[in-house]
Order: structure tokens, then sequence, then C-alpha cells
């Protein structure tokens, strides 16, 4: 309620009247006044407007309710409701300047679907379609430009079961099938996107069910190359245990198994040079570069290991994790058993199981009897066994895994040690291939000096007590 009066006056004595009447009950169901708001005592002259305001409390028929008297001066009033309009216009002014950077975004039908394809809206990506008057398939999975990428990423890697279902109804099955190979940006498929973060089976059995998925696989060696190196590479062994056998790879079928032989030794196309500087700018994951052993073993489980070892043959997985190396000169064993070992923020319990997969392939005692020949083989390669000595020193190897490489591969017999500290660098530069600039090399490199080097304080006392005190210091004075 709202009382204008025409002068200071006026309003001084209708507040008064008001006052008196309600303290004498006079003012009908108002029982009393419970707070008052002099707005005068804290004008501000910039704004120029103020009024007094008592709160009141009004009696109802169930339930007493609070309410408001305002005095008001009517110049004030007036000059109110002028700023309000002027108000009501900066405020449109505002809401337009809003719309302008709001609708552009709203009409961009493109940024729609991705945005509602990452929430997995089904709804409104019907209702996005309907609104553009446009259903075709080719629309709706449309190749963002600058991403490179369709709606089909977003969903399948945040594993939109309906989503993708109902992308699956409107779209032409062949269209479907070349966006789910689709390369985006970041190197990186939808297909290859399912593995990414929490990875739904029940999603991935109905995307391998669709017509041409395992064919397209089975038929193109980079494709299922990228396919096993994500799946290893983001483990989760029942995903990777179907997968394998959607594509037809069991014990009893050697002509499949082929295939997964071939790709141990696969190359990957190595992309232009500009193209691996874009990778290398935008942290993307190369292919070029990876072993799928390596990634294999970086699973650190050994039931997976033995499992893909039955697969290609285990003397076959087992040499090839061993003497194979790749495009840096640097072996699978080499770089999972050296490599992840030393890494200071790694879990007790995942050092633990490294080390039982580092058992598991050179123990005798393991249930493949192919582990005991690899050892017998790589005992007669003193060139690998300086290789791993070589990154074990270098990268610091964790003690347990250190001592017990050593320990398989006899470094503790001094005269064997000391053959392998003295290898031949021409027999060592023959195990290096010659692929660039980027290759590491180790006919040049001293054990001994490499330990000093990296102040390995652990190696060089290994060292002392296999070889002495006077061999030790023959070797710091070895040129290299």
């Amino acid at each position: 309620c709202v009382l204008v009066c025409e002068n200071v006056a006026a309003l001084l004595r209708a507040l008064d009247l008001f006052v008196s009447h309600v303290r004498s009950n006079e003012c009908g169901n108002i029982v009393s006044i419970i707070a008052d708001n002099n707005g005068y005592r804290n004008v501000d002259q910039n704004t120029g407007f103020a009024s007094i305001a008592v709160y009141v409390l009004i009696q109802a028929a169930r339930t007493n309710i609070v309410g408001c008297v305002e005095f008001v001066l009517r110049a004030m009033n007036e000059f109110e409701e002028r700023s309000r309009r002027l108000r009501d216009i900066e405020t449109l002014k505002t809401w337009m300047n809003t719309a302008a950077q709001v609708l552009p975004l709203l009409c961009d039908r493109e940024r729609q679907l991705f945005v509602h394809a990452t929430h997995g809206d089904v709804r409104q990506l019907q209702q996005v379609m309907h609104l553009q008057s446009s259903s075709s398939s080719l629309s709706l999975l449309h190749i963002h430009s600058r991403t490179q990428d369709s709606i089909l990423s977003p969903i399948c890697r945040l594993n939109h079961f309906d989503a993708f279902r109902f992308v699956q109804q409107h779209v032409d099955a062949s269209l479907l099938l070349d966006r789910l190979f689709l390369v985006n940006r970041h190197n990186i498929t939808p297909m290859e996107a399912l593995f990414h973060g929490v990875v739904s089976l029940s999603m991935v059995r109905h995307i391998f069910a669709i017509d041409g998925v395992c064919v397209r696989y089975r038929s193109t060696p980079t494709d299922l190359f990228r396919l096993l190196v994500t799946m290893y590479r983001l483990y989760e062994p029942r995903v990777v245990q179907f997968v394998l056998s959607a594509l037809q790879f069991c014990e009893d079928d050697e002509n499949n198994n082929s295939l997964l032989h071939e790709l141990l030794t696969f190359a990957y196309p190595k992309p232009k040079t500009s193209k691996i500087a874009m990778f290398q700018a935008s942290d993307c994951f190369t292919f070029f570069d990876q072993q799928l052993s390596y990634w294999v073993l970086s699973t650190c489980d050994v039931k997976a290991v033995d499992y893909l070892m039955t697969l290609v043959r285990q003397q076959t997985f087992l040499t090839h994790i061993v003497f194979e190396s790749d495009l840096y000169n640097v072996t699978a064993f080499e770089r999972f058993a050296l490599f992840a070992s030393q890494q200071k923020n790694q879990k007790k319990k995942q050092k633990q199981k490294q080390l039982k997969t580092i058992k598991f392939l050179l123990s005798s005692s393991s249930s493949s009897s192919s582990s005991t020949e690899l050892v017998t083989t790589l005992m007669e390669s003193r060139d690998h066994i300086h290789r791993i000595l070589y990154w074990m020193v270098l990268k610091k190897t964790d003690r347990v895994i250190f001592e017990f490489i050593m320990d398989k591969l006899r470094l503790h017999e001094s005269d064997r040690l000391l053959t392998i500290l003295d290898s031949d660098s021409q027999s060592l530069k023959n195990t290096e291939k010659d692929k660039g600039d980027h290759v590491i090399s180790y006919h040049d490199k001293s054990i001994v000096n490499t330990a000093l080097r990296v102040n390995h304080i652990e190696a060089c006392k290994r060292f002392i007590f296999i070889l002495g005190d006077d061999v030790f210091v023959d070797k710091l004075f070895q040129v290299d």
C-alpha cells in the first residue's frame, strides 16, 4: 500500500495518524507495527528517491501475514515513475545486447547438435531436426570444420547409448560406418573414443554387431592396429576379451591369429612432417611410433599377456618384445620394464604388478616353458643385455626390478658383468636400425660413466661389490 502526500508536513501528519490508529486498534485487521524503515535517514543524493515504510501485522482468517505501508511524497513518486521508464529502456538495451550474442548460437544448428550430443539429450536432438525442417542423415552427421569431427565422437566417448541408437535410426548404414572410422583433429576415431573414460560393454557389443564393423577391422591392418593399441593402452579386461572374440581371434584358429602375428611387427604409416608437428603441438596420441607388444605389457596383467602369447605363439611374442626395436630403437621390454618402473609417483600396487609381469616373462618357474627359452636366447645376446643394463642404469630402475633382472641374466657373476661392460662398439652398432637422427645409439655409451653421470648410487655400489674396487676404478678411466 502506498500513500502519496503533497508535502513533508502532510506526510508526517499522515504517519502520526496511522501509528495512533494502529495502537488504538482502530485500523481493522491491522493489529500491530512490527518494523519501520526511514529512507530519508540514508538518502542518496545521486538517486534522489526516498520514502518511509512501515511493516505491519495483518490478522487473517487462518494465519497472520506481514504487509507494508509506504509513505511517499508526490514529487518523489513522479520522479520514480520517470526513472522506472528509463530503467526499462536500459534493461531492454542490455537484453538486446545479450540476445545479439545468444541468438546466433541458438540459430547455429551445428553447435546445437554437438551440445545436445555431448549431453546425450535425444529429445533436443529431435527438436533441432524438426525446427530446421531437415532430417537428412548427411546434416545429422555433419563434419565440424574446426575439429574435423561428427557428433558420434562425444556420443561414443561419453557412452550415450540412447543417443547413438537415435542416430543409427536416422542415418544411412554406409554413412554411419564411414563416420565411425573418421579420424578427427586429435587423431581419434569414434570407435576408439568408445574406450576413453568409463567403457560401456553393452554399447561396445551393440556397435561391434553393426554390419561391416568387424569386416572393416579384419580387412584394414591400420584400423585394427589403432584399435588394439587403444584397447590395451586404456585397458579394460572384459572389453578386450569381448573384442578379440568378436574379431574371431581364438586359440584354435591359426589362420586368423596370423593377422595378430603380423601386427606385432606392423609399421604404421608415418604421416607427413607437418602433421607430426601438429600432433606434437596438440598433444595428440600418435600411432606411427608405437609397438602393440609394449601396450600389451603395460597392462601389467599376466593373464592378458599369457592369452595374447597363446594366440601368436609364445616364443614369437617373447622374442619380439626383447629383440625388435621401435622407431626410436627401444624394445618393448626395455620401455616397459625400465621406463615405467622409475616413475616416482607410481603406486606400490602397480609396481608389484609390473614386477609380477617381468617375473612371468623371465622366470623359469612360470607356466610357460618359453620363458626359460627366452632367458637362454637372451643370455646368448651380449649386445641386448648391454642395452638392458644401460637403460636400467640411465633411468634408475626400481631397485627390486633391477636386482631381479641382474640375477636372472647372471650379471652378479664378475666375469659375465665385465664381458657385458666391455661389449664391442661395432657389434652394438649393428643392433641400431638406421631410421634417422632420432634413433638412440648404444655403441658410444659407457654404462659405468652413465651411472656416475645420473648419480645412480645403487648401481655403482652393485658394480663395486661384483667387480671389486680395482676393476671398477679401471672402468672409471676408460674412454667411451
